[in-house]
């Protein structure tokens, strides 16, 4: 266990106040989970720290971790009810950041868009920038379009959200090289690009 997060824990079983935060607005379980250190992540939510507690920029845990793709953390703070539709300072869902930090050579990881779809993620939030999760999914190419077409079946994703999508000019590139993507958008949206 990391000497500060069994400090943090003794202090806390002593009756600190678990919500505390530091300088920067970070609590001991943002700590812990930016940290990837889910046992004492899971030991704090059960003591009753705030899972939607927000920081610097408005952050909270589930935006961190899906944004450094920390798999276990994930799956720790869906599993306890995390608001996935709290949107940081920028505007994005935890579900954009997981979506737009993944490298176009990896694979994203489908057990997490499930458990997103599961929580009720709302994929027609957009950020600042006008951009919704479809977006940032549709920009992944071939892996993309399946999370897309996994969001259409599960009823997150109308024919009016890949219009709209499909009518932003920033996504020519993308259906220019992907054409397959391009295909599936004007099959399922009603409209031609």
């Amino acid at each position: 266990m990391h000497k500060n997060a069994k400090g943090a824990l003794t202090l806390i079983n002593r009756g600190a106040d678990i919500n505390s935060v530091d300088f920067f607005g970070w609590g001991v379980l943002m700590h812990a989970l930016s940290n990837d250190m889910t046992d004492i992540a899971e030991t704090l939510i059960q003591k009753g720290c705030d899972v939607n507690a927000q920081a610097t920029k408005m952050k909270t845990g589930l935006h961190i971790v899906c944004q450094n793709h920390l798999i276990d953390s994930i799956h720790l703070l869906l599993d306890y009810g995390t608001n996935v539709n709290i949107q940081d300072g920028d505007g994005d869902t935890p579900l954009n950041l997981y979506l737009a930090s993944i490298p176009r050579d990896k694979t994203p990881n489908m057990e997490i868009i499930k458990m997103f779809l599961k929580n009720e993620c709302d994929w027609t939030i957009e950020n600042k920038q006008k951009q919704s999760a479809i977006h940032f999914a549709l920009r992944l190419g071939k892996d993309g379009l399946e999370i897309v077409k996994l969001a259409k079946q599960t009823g997150f994703c109308s024919p009016a959200l890949l219009l709209s999508v499909a009518q932003d000019p920033r996504m020519v590139k993308v259906f220019e090289k992907y054409p397959e993507t391009k295909r599936f958008v004007e099959e399922n949206s009603g409209g031609t690009l």
